[in-house]
Formats: structure tokens, sequence, C-alpha cells
């Protein structure tokens, strides 16, 4: 009689390499894609509130015209954009500030991130839209 011992030991082992060593790294990537989300939508929220406490203080002086100055809002947005995802380069995204919008005294904003995979083969993408309106005091 042949003693099998040690037998599901090996079968245990097949399958923990291919089921759940996989399945580890696909929530890793899940959870950083998340993570990432988060951040390009707390970014798009920044720009977009940036931009729009931005006033055209010269529309406001000679004609009352309350606006954004479309110069400034959009070096704002880009700064407060990319002072939010400042720790990009260690959590390993390419975060982008791909859409300002000024439209009177409102800015739509579209942020985006790439994110690569430990398992997929392919980049994962990340994105986040926000819409601010310039306050009045």
């Amino acid at each position: 009689m042949v003693r099998e011992r040690g037998y599901s030991m090996a079968w245990w082992a097949v399958i923990l390499a291919t089921v759940f060593v996989p399945l580890l790294a696909l929530s890793i990537d899940i959870t950083r894609l998340l993570y990432v989300r988060v951040r390009v939508q707390a970014a798009s929220d920044a720009a977009c509130e940036a931009a729009a406490n931005t006033a055209d203080i010269p529309a406001w002086r000679e004609a009352g015209i309350r606006r954004i100055d479309p110069g400034k809002a959009v070096a704002n947005a880009a700064y407060a954009f990319y002072r939010t995802v400042a720790e990009a380069g260690i959590v390993r995204y390419s975060p982008t500030l791909s859409r300002l919008e000024i439209a009177g005294d409102t800015a739509r904003c579209r942020a985006e991130a790439i994110v690569q995979s430990f398992i997929l083969p392919i980049p994962l993408r990340a994105w986040a839209e926000s819409e601010a309106q310039m306050r009045y005091r």
C-alpha cells in the first residue's frame, strides 16, 4: 500500500499559485485605483475652486461684471491641482488636469490619471469631474 500523506500539500501549492496570488495582486490594483480616484477627485475639486476664486478685477471695476479671469484661473488651477497630487510619484500614477472650462462665473474641470497595474498588461485609468462657481462676498 502506497502512502499519499503529502499529496494534498502539492495541490494546495498549485491552487495558491494559480488562483490566490493573482487575486491578491488584482485586489491591490483595485485598491490603488480607488485611492487614485479619490486623490484625482480631490485635486479636480481644488483646481476648480482655485479657478473659480480668481476674479477679473478690471471687469468688475469698469463694468460691474462678475466673471473669472481666464489667464489667472488657469495658473491657479494648475498650481492647486499639482500641489494636491504631489504624492503621485510615490504611489506611481500619472495625473493630468485635462480640461478647464470657464464660462462667466463658473469653472468646470476634468482630471485623469493613469495607474500602472501589477498584474494586468494594460494601464488603469481614473478620472473625475468638478464644477465650482465664483463666490460673491
